[in-house]
């Protein structure tokens, strides 16, 4: 995919086995015996790239590691002729397993496998812990080596298995796999003449929400408000999946910068889903967040710190105290404060945080900004650089239009020389006398 369009596809290829320090050759249960449309098998085909890609690298001397999925056998163990004479030295070669059950354990090694044949000088300790202290979710749905592996060690599951793993993903934060899931069960969707035409649609939902999670707002929006016709279509314009896409459509307009839009859409959605939710209920609690924000982001920091601290006991109760949510709408409480110019309040807020390792990287950069603020008002201007990099660092992953960069960016070009005035609002800030 990563090819050039009129890039000549061979060439492509064996320049990439030029360059690799090794090659994984995976192996599900029916490598060997995969047939094409003329009932012969793949791998006796002299032009079948897995073949190439392996007895190329063979040929020039690239490690090659097997990658034995759950059950699978290694080709060719038991009787060598079963493969081409080209590859008949795969059977020789040191296997790895990668299997559902034990599926962290299997990759863990498969990693610290991978960084022994890396370059010495591209060599780092601990590697899988720093791929996944990183993340390495950029934005467009590019994966991790860990998620790559997550979606091979999955690919042979049925789509209905693939469909809740894409829900269970998406429910714990990992957006960029979320993504990919959701788009694999999408195509095999496309695929099946009698699928369940309300489970692609709610797929199609999980894809684009997972989508707005990494900071595509335009591109999120403009997926969610075509699909609307249709969710109205299948299940109504009352209906819990419908409305849930018009309160991530608004949220995608906020995302954007357009915070008298989004606040104007919240507010259409927000009597809707308390009739068919109920007023407590947690998304309509979040939609009432959500127009708290946009109140925030128009500089309107008292009428948004009222609403959070309206929402704040409801959510509590609902929710439980040390909900990410709850952890997100106490860090915005903080701000609204500090956007009015209670610096002592805003700290003692922070202060009363729980302190917790398991919060999301948007939540832990929301306090990290809101600390550099306070540092930049108490003159510690080493401290307060050295928050608002660390804001940036768990921010990095998200799109570059994605509403808290572009919220770090605005205080970092608001501030004073002595680090003091900033603002992340989009209007200009004058504290109180």
């Amino acid at each position: 995919k990563s090819l050039k369009a009129g890039e000549v596809w061979p060439d492509g290829i064996q320049d990439n086995l030029d360059r690799c320090s090794a090659l994984i050759a995976v192996i599900g249960r029916t490598w060997l015996t995969v047939t094409d449309k003329f009932d012969r098998r793949r791998i006796d085909d002299e032009d079948d790239w897995v073949r190439k890609e392996i007895s190329t690298a063979f040929e020039r001397g690239v490690p090659v590691i097997p990658l034995l999925l759950d059950d699978a056998e290694m080709p060719g163990q038991s009787d060598p002729r079963a493969l081409p004479t080209c590859l008949r030295e795969l059977p020789n070669r040191q296997p790895l397993r990668l299997r559902m059950a034990d599926y962290s354990q299997d990759l863990d090694r498969l990693v610290g496998e991978l960084a022994q044949h890396l370059p010495v000088e591209a060599r780092r300790p601990a590697l899988h812990e720093a791929i996944a202290e990183s993340g390495a979710k950029t934005p467009g749905g590019f994966l991790s080596i860990s998620d790559t592996a997550s979606l091979i060690a999955r690919a042979s599951a049925n789509t209905d298995t693939l469909r809740a793993i894409m829900i269970e993903e998406k429910n714990k934060g990992n957006n960029a796999l979320a993504e990919a899931l959701a788009h694999q069960v999408s195509e095999r969707d496309k695929q099946e003449p009698d699928v369940d035409r309300s489970r692609t649609l709610i797929s199609r939902a999980i894809e684009a929400q997972a989508v707005l999670a990494q900071g595509r707002a335009s591109e999120a929006e403009k997926t969610l408000r075509a699909l609307i016709p249709e969710l109205e279509r299948q299940f109504g314009p009352e209906n819990p999946i419908t409305l849930t896409t018009l309160h991530e459509i608004a949220c995608a307009v906020l995302d954007q910068g357009k915070a008298a839009e989004a606040e104007a859409a919240l507010r259409d959605v927000l009597p809707l889903m308390e009739r068919v939710h109920g007023p407590e209920h947690p998304i309509t609690l979040t939609t009432r967040h959500a127009i708290a924000c946009a109140l925030l982001d128009q500089g309107k920091a008292a009428e948004a710190e009222a609403a959070f601290r309206d929402i704040l006991p409801l959510k509590e109760r609902v929710e439980g105290p040390e909900h990410p949510g709850i952890l997100l709408t106490l860090r915005q409480l903080a701000r609204a404060t500090l956007e009015q110019g209670a610096a002592e309040q805003a700290r003692e807020e922070l202060s009363a945080l729980p302190d917790s390792d398991d919060q999301l990287p948007t939540v832990k950069a929301r306090e990290a900004m809101l600390r550099g603020w306070l540092a930049d008002l108490d003159g510690e201007r080493l401290a307060a650089d050295t928050l608002l990099e660390q804001a940036g660092a768990l921010l990095s992953h998200l799109d570059p239009a994605h509403y808290m960069r572009r919220e770090l960016t605005r205080y970092r070009e608001t501030r004073g020389p002595d680090g003091k005035g900033g603002t992340m609002v989009a209007v200009e800030f004058t504290k109180p006398a």
